[in-house]
């Protein structure tokens, strides 16, 4: 951090100072460029190249047995334990019907460029040497054997901050179209468990990684993303990798458009969070990526998740349905064409046209903003492995 501020100090000083020589006209070339010490957010590059069956962490990144016991997990609600792999690395398993929808929405949540965790879906293995089990008991048995498990790296860096949590409506974002993409997010996915820092005597489910970079950065980040495509709602009537209930709810999954504000028919455990303050232009940002995902990468991630082609198929027609609804909020108000990003070579529009009756008008005092210039394809960036 010291290093840092004493960069920008320097750089500030060779401004002033020039200003003073009378070279300000040279000076104008001299910029400072801060380094984004927060993060939410990272350019995810072409969508449509990533890989949705292995996510953040690659085919090289899958676990590797024999799993070797190490302890239980007794945090949170759900079953796990910790093991060590074959190459040495440490692994939180979960079981429960919060596996499968956790893969899905996490590799969803990584190619629309959000922070993710680094998972697998483990369809069945051997845990060496459990022992003295309690509630992971009713999903290993006495040989080790388990079934649909959930692995989630655990690693020295980036290092998850168990003392820092962040609410939704009090943390560096607010009121950016990065926040509010991934309230969106939640939302498509149907995510009702959105517990924050004030809900930490009940494990809040957003989270925040440091790296070991100089100077360090804070990445924010979804740390649950379990209790997914199912039903949202309150305690009786909300469920998990629901599929049926998943396709009834999203006819109402966007429900108006108001002005500049997208209205949503969700609920969660802080529903008006959720869905307060999402603009029309949030709406328009998040498809830029979410809408960029083809039905094949849907199914890599489906079937990544080892979802039955029963829910495979029905999970694919609600997704593709809930994101025509999201298109559809932002050509009602028929929103500035330009704002739509430059599509790569060969992929078609993730937006539908405007409809021909209804010409396109341009908000009052307001410049028609330039289309962005087509750039090269780049290598989708990485995000930091847990």
């Amino acid at each position: 951090m010291r290093t840092h501020r004493f960069l920008i100090g320097v750089l500030a000083a060779i401004c002033v100072t020039a200003g003073f020589l009378g070279l300000a006209d040279d000076t104008q070339s001299v910029k400072i460029i801060r380094i984004p010490l927060d993060v939410l957010w990272q350019d995810p590059g072409n969508v449509a190249s990533l890989d949705l069956t292995y996510g953040v962490g690659g085919q090289d990144g899958v676990p590797a047995p024999p799993f070797q016991f190490a302890k239980e997990d007794m945090t949170a609600s759900n079953p796990k334990v910790l093991v060590k792999d074959a190459k040495g690395r440490t692994w939180n398993v979960k079981w429960s019907d919060e596996a499968r929808p956790e893969i899905v929405a996490n590799r969803i949540a990584w190619a629309c460029g959000y922070i993710t965790e680094t998972e697998y879906f483990v369809a069945h293995g051997q845990i060496v040497g459990a022992h003295g089990l309690k509630r992971a008991r009713r999903s290993v048995d006495d040989s080790g054997n388990f079934s649909n498990a959930r692995f989630q790296l655990r690693s020295d860096w980036p290092k998850f901050l168990g003392d820092r949590n962040w609410e939704w409506d009090h943390n560096p974002f607010v009121g950016t179209r990065e926040l509010n993409g991934l309230k969106v997010l939640m939302m498509f996915v149907s995510n009702w468990d959105d517990k924050d820092a004030r809900d930490v005597d009940r494990d809040s489910n957003l989270g925040v990684f440091e790296t070991n970079e100089d100077p360090h950065r804070f990445l924010y980040f979804v740390a649950d993303w379990g209790a997914s495509f199912g039903k949202w709602g309150n305690v009786m009537t909300r469920s998990k990798w629901d599929y049926k209930g998943y396709a009834a709810q999203t006819g109402s999954f966007v429900t108006g458009v108001d002005h500049d504000m997208v209205h949503f028919g969700y609920v969660g455990q802080h529903s008006g969070l959720q869905k307060r303050d999402i603009r029309v232009s949030d709406v328009a940002w998040i498809l830029r990526y979410l809408g960029s995902i083809s039905d094949d990468q849907f199914r890599q991630a489906l079937n990544a998740a080892e979802a039955s082609p029963q829910e495979r198929d029905s999970y694919l027609r609600s997704m593709r349905q809930r994101v025509g609804e999201l298109q559809r909020a932002v050509t009602k108000l028929n929103y500035p064409v330009n704002t739509n990003p430059p599509v790569p070579p060969g992929i078609s529009s993730p937006y539908p046209p405007l409809p021909q009756d209804q010409p396109q008008q341009t908000p009052p005092q307001e410049t028609p903003q330039q289309t962005p210039q087509q750039t090269p394809q780049q290598t989708p960036q990485q995000t930091p492995q847990p």
